[in-house]
């Protein structure tokens, strides 16, 4: 994970100068900007308490928390909830009692190895693109995601590096030789063409590696779409099932049937053969299984390893 300029902060650290630190975290210079966001997150949650002179107010507090550099004096919760809220913190920090401004997301990046801002960037992606994520890092056990990075960090900058070498003497450019093949395929004599070569190497190893992760997410979601697809026909096989069932013991019991329940029951009727529960269940069976053959799609042409 990088290492944030500004957290975990002192532990000794005074209210404002906490309040100051997450505010230089999230690229907020003034207290009228901070006042703003409070304002808004009041409105988007239809704080009843938000009128003309709130503004003007929330700033004044602000400036007043900030510039007070008493160690924490007495703050109402009612503002420390409002810093948590605009400010993605914990009340925690705010008041002292940890030095990670949210433990959650600094948790998760110490963990994972990335910076916490990737993690409050992932948090705010749409369910549906998280649940895409969530595919192309399972599917083949990652496989193809990390080849996708891979050429990426190989070939744009590993290659940059040997077209480096490359422009040093011509004894270094041969003891370096097996270094560049090894990265790129190159040689010393064409490393003039070198970047030429490493992106046309990145293009077509970062290509291929897309090209399947776009086949993986689309046979996903094919599959996805067929399995609904076939619970549905299912689910109204079951119905007709039961219908057919509810005909029946009307028909024993020497009820009358309308048009429309003597043509449903007299599916499959051979002659004055009238079908049995089984028989009438298997031909329920195959025509549910012969409309999903029809409707049914089909996953993308490439051979499954």
């Amino acid at each position: 994970m990088k290492k944030s300029k500004f957290f975990p902060i002192s532990s000794d650290a005074s209210f404002s100068d906490r309040l100051t630190a997450i505010c230089n975290y999230r690229n907020i210079q003034t207290d009228a900007e901070l006042a703003r966001i409070i304002c808004r997150h009041k409105e988007e949650t239809n704080d009843p308490n938000v009128n003309e002179s709130t503004f003007l107010t929330i700033k004044t507090r602000i400036s007043h928390h900030r510039q007070n550099k008493n160690k924490y004096g007495n703050i109402y919760s009612e503002y420390i909830k409002d810093y948590c809220d605009a400010l993605g913190c914990e009340p925690g920090y705010l008041l002292g009692m940890q030095d990670d401004y949210n433990r959650g997301i600094t948790d998760s990046a110490r963990e994972i190895g990335l910076d916490s801002q990737s993690i409050e960037h992932l948090k705010e992606y749409p369910p549906e693109i998280r649940e895409l994520l969530d595919k192309m890092i399972l599917h083949s056990g990652g496989d193809n995601l990390l080849k996708l990075l891979q050429a990426i960090q190989v070939y744009a900058l590993n290659a940059q590096q040997a077209s480096v070498r490359l422009e040093v003497t011509e004894a270094d450019m041969f003891e370096t030789q097996d270094i560049e093949d090894k990265l790129i395929g190159a040689i010393p004599e064409i490393g003039n063409t070198l970047p030429d070569i490493s992106k046309r190497m990145l293009r077509y190893t970062a290509t291929t590696a897309f090209d399947e992760i776009l086949l993986d997410t689309y046979d996903d979601y094919v599959e996805d779409g067929n399995r609904l697809l076939k619970d549905r026909i299912n689910r109204n096989a079951a119905r007709e099932k039961e219908h057919l069932q509810r005909l029946k013991e009307k028909h024993k019991n020497g009820l009358s049937l309308n048009a429309s329940e003597s043509n449903s029951l007299s599916v499959g009727v051979i002659g004055n053969h009238l079908p049995s529960e089984e028989e009438a269940f298997a031909q329920i069976d195959k025509e549910a299984k012969r409309k999903y053959q029809i409707y049914k799609k089909k996953p993308s042409s490439k051979q499954k390893k």
